[in-house]
């Protein structure tokens, strides 16, 4: 497969980029931030060469072609794990809720132990 390379001052640009998280001669990774930042512009209607200009790229070197295949491929990691984001909210909410209930034996218990005999 004949992939478009990255010279050394374009890959010097890219990953001055907060955004980049490694740039290679052929590959060009980006953060997590950078991926949920996409996804929230796409799902708000942008095109994939407005977006990367928004988040600070230069369209002219990334590529029409690795613009687009970045929002395929993020757009297709989101409905991979759009199913587990709810159940992991949920669990998230339920950690929590464990954790105050931890709490407050953890103070009941503590308040039942300053009151066997011999402390008062």
């Amino acid at each position: 497969m004949n992939r478009n390379r990255f010279s050394e001052e374009q890959m010097s640009a890219l990953a001055a980029n907060p955004y980049t998280k490694a740039v290679f001669p052929t590959t060009l990774k980006f953060t997590d931030e950078f991926k949920a930042e996409f996804l929230r512009l796409y799902n708000q209607g942008c095109l994939p060469r407005e977006i990367f200009v928004k988040l600070g790229y230069d369209p002219a070197i990334i590529g029409e072609s690795r613009m687009s295949n970045t929002a395929y491929l993020i757009s297709q990691s989101q409905k991979k794990t759009g199913d587990k984001g709810d159940e992991l909210a949920r669990l998230e909410g339920e950690v929590r809720a464990l954790r105050k209930e931890l709490d407050t034996l953890k103070k009941i218990i503590a308040l039942a132990n300053s009151r066997k005999p011999g402390h008062s």
